[in-house]
């Protein structure tokens, strides 16, 4: 979904005609490959497409901006229902097992032949979402330091020390 999503920002900034973001993505505009890329980056949030346009939505701008991007997968993770779901009912405590993940899903209403493969989806995401940067099997919305936080600041963006002021 993050692919697709800066795959547009790459072709056209906001927008892309979708043969020119298949074209970016190195695959044909007419396969189911690229259709589920597509339709998953949708779900995410990141992208809306019609008529032969895709464009990116504020947070598939978000995602494309390395400053705001690890906020942006977060929130793009709980675009994401069944996640939204699972996050939601296992907030602040243990996962269970895959067996027991895997029945949370059936009764999230998952296809029964399904819930193994979303399972993995869900996990695969939940990484890549930094959901998983405490511990393996705890939903923890990642840390996010803050704009003011001085290990986000360049070095001229840091306040002067006392050396600097002594000469000002």
């Amino acid at each position: 979904a993050i692919g697709v999503a800066k795959g547009i920002h790459t072709v056209g900034g906001a927008s892309c005609q979708l043969d020119q973001l298949a074209a970016q993505l190195k695959l044909p505009a007419d396969v189911s490959t690229f259709q589920v890329r597509l339709n998953t980056a949708r779900i995410f949030g990141l992208v809306m497409y019609s008529q032969g346009t895709a464009n990116l939505t504020p947070l598939g701008t978000r995602i494309c901006d390395p400053q705001q991007e690890k906020v942006a997968r977060a929130d793009a993770f709980l675009n994401v229902p069944l996640y939204k779901a699972i996050y939601d009912q296992f907030k602040g405590g243990a996962l269970p097992p895959s067996s027991g993940l895997d029945a949370t899903i059936g009764n999230l209403g998952v296809a029964a032949k399904q819930k193994e493969n979303a399972r993995r989806a869900f996990q695969r995401s939940a990484t890549q979402a930094g959901f998983f940067e405490f511990a393996q099997d705890r939903l923890v919305y990642p840390s996010v330091k803050s704009a003011g936080d001085s290990a986000s600041l360049s070095k001229d963006e840091k306040q002067p020390d006392a050396d600097s002021k002594k000469k000002n």
